[in-house]
């Protein structure tokens, strides 16, 4: 009698794409993708409120990193759907604030992607990638903020520095022949 052969573990199913811990090396548009293709292990709208209003609170009392854990817990408890861009974008201030911008453009980027028409998350996409160094891409932002909302007047204001910086940076490349 041959002894029977175990068979072979059954294959881990990859997990989804978590948005609010992209790998490091993600980009905007990685983490949009992410955003708008993971859905929840439980998804909990009441919670997930409560923990964006706790991270409200923590923001405006400059508790960054609890706010920053608190936007990070209504994400993964949201249920899928524009609603949730705003918890992005709440967390993008808040890591723009802390002085990470490459995170807050691509949080910024995520929440464009599942709420095209919200014009903040337009503005802190602009804000974010004008802190570092991305003017062309910051003015597109703002201006798409501005198709969303003319009468922003933040937006404007944004906008323009973005041009101004833009300028500015290429003549400075222009002048050490690096154009």
């Amino acid at each position: 009698e041959a002894a029977a052969t175990p068979a072979p573990p059954p294959a881990a199913e990859a997990p989804s794409p978590d948005p609010a811990n992209p790998p490091p090396d993600a980009g905007e548009e990685a983490a949009a993708r992410a955003a708008t293709s993971y859905v929840p292990p439980r998804p909990d709208e009441q919670k997930a409120r409560f923990h964006k209003a706790e991270g409200n609170a923590h923001f405006v009392g400059n508790r960054l990193d609890a706010a920053d854990a608190a936007y990070t817990a209504a994400i993964a408890l949201a249920p899928p759907g524009p609603a949730v861009s705003v918890y992005y974008s709440n967390r993008a201030a808040c890591r723009s604030r802390q002085g990470q911008h490459e995170e807050a453009a691509a949080d910024a980027a995520a929440a464009c992607a599942l709420d095209p028409s919200y014009a903040k998350a337009r503005f802190r996409l602009a804000h974010a990638r004008l802190a570092v160094g991305r003017h062309e891409d910051a003015a597109v932002a703002a201006f798409e903020g501005l198709k969303i909302d003319p009468e922003n007047d933040e937006m404007k204001s944004l906008l323009q520095r973005c041009v101004k910086k833009g300028r500015k940076e290429h003549l400075r490349k222009e002048r050490e022949g690096k154009i």
